[in-house]
């Protein structure tokens, strides 16, 4: 798939982006800037009330090029900025195979609720997308999240995405979501994004960090020191935790 040069320097990705989507109505900076932890625990001061909605899809094997196809050629016009807005879309590269990962942005669940009735009655999303994807897709996983910072695109484009999910000990996310902000970071990673999940588990927290190419994220492997060290900081508050590399896709603004 090509692979386009982003042009522009790293800011938030904020609500006057021109380049958005949105996507189907189906069943069911960096790590080095400072954040300040009291305003994470009280809310996203920038977005208050600001809902993501995280999917991914298993898709049945064969099926992932074609469907990425027709999402570059048919989601954003058919969509355009009227029902949520897309804020990354990607496709998995190791671990589980033939999986997109798309995430979405809402004023609150209730915007979200009433722009998927809106998007539903549409018939040109209905005939032009949604009959000719469903066949493609196996299985299919939603969750609500808060955002802990502001959703940063990277200053250049990037290799890969790496999204971790770690889980919280019962009662303790909220400590666990300080320490994934403290988490030790290379000067070539970036921190796309954090939050705490709402639904339908209320005990996640995910990580979004991207990187220039593989052996940057190798250097922050587990066994090196600072990740060792920073892996005794969370004993008593994690359980443990699940790694995805992704490839963005074209039409995503996280790139």
């Amino acid at each position: 798939m090509r692979r386009r040069q982003r042009q522009d320097s790293g800011t938030p990705l904020t609500g006057d982006l021109t380049y958005r989507a949105r996507i189907q109505r189906f069943h069911g900076k960096s790590g080095k800037e400072a954040i300040d932890l009291k305003a994470v625990i009280a809310g996203n001061p920038e977005k208050p009330g600001k809902i993501h909605e995280y999917r991914t899809y298993v898709m049945h094997p064969g099926t992932l090029d074609g469907y990425l196809q027709l999402v570059e050629s048919k989601l954003q016009p058919l969509r355009q900025d009227r029902f949520g807005r897309l804020l990354g879309f990607w496709y998995s590269e190791f671990g589980t195979l033939n999986q997109v990962h798309h995430l979405w942005e809402f004023e609150t669940l209730d915007h979200r609720q009433e722009q998927r009735r809106l998007l539903a009655h549409q018939k040109s999303w209905r005939e032009e997308f949604l009959e000719k994807v469903l066949p493609a897709i196996q299985t299919q996983q939603i969750n609500f999240l808060r955002p802990a910072i502001t959703v940063n695109v990277p200053t250049v484009v990037s290799a890969f995405y790496e999204m971790r999910r770690y889980q919280a000990v019962v009662g303790k996310s909220a400590q666990l979501l300080q320490e994934v902000l403290r988490r030790p970071k290379s000067s070539e990673c970036t921190l796309a994004g954090v939050w705490t999940s709402e639904s339908p588990d209320p005990n996640e927290v995910l990580e979004l960090s991207a990187y220039p190419d593989f052996q940057s994220r190798l250097e922050q492997g587990l066994q090196q020191p600072a990740q060792c060290k920073w892996a005794g900081t969370v004993q008593g508050l994690m359980l443990g935790m699940v790694s995805t590399m992704l490839l963005p896709a074209e039409i995503s603004p996280l790139r």
